[in-house]
């Protein structure tokens, strides 16, 4: 934004905080303008428009609340979308004998998946066979391959669950029995 859409946008957000019955301190209105000048001046105008008619907000909303309506944050299936899509795109545009050159074209996610699915050769194979179901269940992988990425667990092996659950609710039902203190 220019000087002038910034102090435009400060007159906005201030303006649109009397709305909520809210007055904030000129200091608080610039750290708003400054979270919210990157971006294009009518895009956060409108967005705040957006917010200011939905019933559920009843008080002015934060810089990320608004940064949200205009860059909504990706989904775990918006990535398992794109990274199948990216995937059959390489198995049809290169093959399946270079699969240095897929894992050189595929992002961290696609790439993930191709290992994790037998390798290259066998996402090629694969892909021709079953092709509807195979890629149902490559998207399926993709996306917990994504949320555990964000865990930060994804490298790490699964293990079984702790049995503390089952011997707290034995346990209970064995205190439940005549004489089973």
């Amino acid at each position: 934004m220019t000087i002038g859409e910034v102090q435009q946008l400060k007159a906005y957000i201030a303006l649109t905080a009397a709305y909520y019955g809210q007055e904030l301190a000129d200091a608080v209105v610039a750290m708003y303008a400054e979270d919210l000048s990157d971006l294009p001046l009518e895009a956060v105008k409108a967005a705040i428009t957006q917010i200011r008619r939905d019933p559920k907000v009843t008080r002015f909303p934060l810089p990320a609340v608004i940064r949200a309506r205009l860059e909504p944050p990706e989904t775990a299936e918006d990535a398992a979308l794109r990274a199948e899509a990216e995937i059959w795109e390489a198995v049809a545009r290169i093959g399946q004998y270079r699969g240095d050159e897929a894992e050189a074209r595929l992002g961290g996610l696609a790439w993930e998946g191709v290992k994790r699915m037998g390798g290259w050769a066998n996402v090629c194979r694969s892909a021709n066979e079953d092709a509807g179901m195979y890629r149902a269940q490559m998207r399926r992988f993709l996306e917990a391959a994504y949320r555990t990425a964000l865990a930060g667990r994804l490298n790490s092996t699964v293990a079984l669950p702790e049995p503390d659950n089952v011997r707290r609710l034995a346990l209970g039902a064995f205190k439940q029995l005549p004489g089973g203190e």
